[in-house]
């Protein structure tokens, strides 16, 4: 008989730690590494289950890892056409009042994800680091809007998690966000959209948020599309500089928070794929900030 007890007990035991292996893989917790200060992380990652819900789940943080104080996280999650799965995108945004692009990313321990009971996840997460500036393209597109969480800090208060989540895809994928956006963010840039960026006549419009006296902006476009003619918004200077147009401050620098409109004339329309680039200065060009930003023209 002690023969087989020993063998129930160890069976028993066998399964306990089966039981306890898949209860450690359903708390698998990503980490996502920080941004830089003045910037943004993003990450994407699918959790699954195997227990049928109709709830959306709830994600905390594990561990805060080396956030700054006035540092922020964002999550949204939602919804794919097997219901037994889900899409999470997580935003980390470290404000700043002055561009840090040139350093690399915090240093310091990542933040890490906590899933809920139930849920794990089907793959490591998809990371696209320090998106404010010139960025190498992530491999994930625009999620759908799910429903926001706040994992960490306070988010700006006139913009919905959701919308947070979603300027960091925007800036990610080098699409211009809202206007008025970056400042609520927190984040120094100069913020510009294309109208009718596939003409020959794009109107253009640019926002300095939290850049203190910036008194040229420049926006390049590919070689071999050449800028002929730039209509400069009232109390600005427009130069045409081959490809390039630059608005210069007629007196004075860029007012924050202003929206600058004007009217470009290029030799042909912008194809997609194409990327216009903006730099800004606070001497004429004479030397420029140290970050280059991103636009697609499609």
């Amino acid at each position: 008989m002690r023969p087989v007890v020993r063998g129930a007990c160890l069976g028993i035991v066998a399964l306990l730690a089966t039981s306890s292996l898949g209860d450690a893989a359903q708390s698998t917790a990503p980490s996502v590494p920080l941004p830089a200060t003045g910037n943004v992380t993003v990450a994407r990652f699918t959790v699954k289950t195997a227990a049928k819900t109709s709830s959306i789940p709830k994600l905390t943080l594990a561990s805060r890892g080396g956030l700054r104080p006035d540092a922020y996280v964002v999550a949204t999650v939602n919804r794919t056409p097997r219901p037994s799965l889900f899409g999470v995108t997580v935003a980390i945004v470290q404000p700043s009042d002055a561009p840090l692009s040139t350093q690399p990313s915090t240093k310091g321990q990542p933040v890490t994800v906590r899933l809920p009971a139930g849920f794990s996840l089907t793959g490591p997460p998809q990371i696209a680091p320090d998106v404010v500036y010139a960025n190498r393209t992530p491999p994930f597109g625009l999620a759908p809007s799910g429903p926001g969480q706040l994992l960490a800090g306070t988010s700006p208060p006139k913009l919905p998690l959701e919308q947070v989540v979603k300027d960091a895809q925007l800036l990610a994928l080098d699409r211009s966000v809202p206007l008025a956006d970056m400042a609520l963010l927190g984040l120094p840039f100069v913020a510009v959209q294309f109208e009718k960026p596939r003409s020959t006549s794009p109107q253009v419009a640019f926002v300095v948020s939290l850049l203190g006296q910036v008194d040229a902006v420049e926006i390049r476009f590919p070689a071999g599309l050449k800028v002929t003619g730039v209509g400069a918004p009232d109390g600005t200077d427009g130069m045409v500089l081959g490809s390039a147009a630059r608005i210069v401050a007629s007196s004075g620098f860029f007012g924050e928070g202003i929206v600058y409109s004007f009217r470009l004339t290029l030799s042909r329309a912008p194809k997609a794929g194409e990327f216009a680039t903006v730099r800004a200065s606070t001497h004429y060009f004479e030397s420029s900030l140290p970050f280059t930003e991103r636009f697609a023209l499609s």
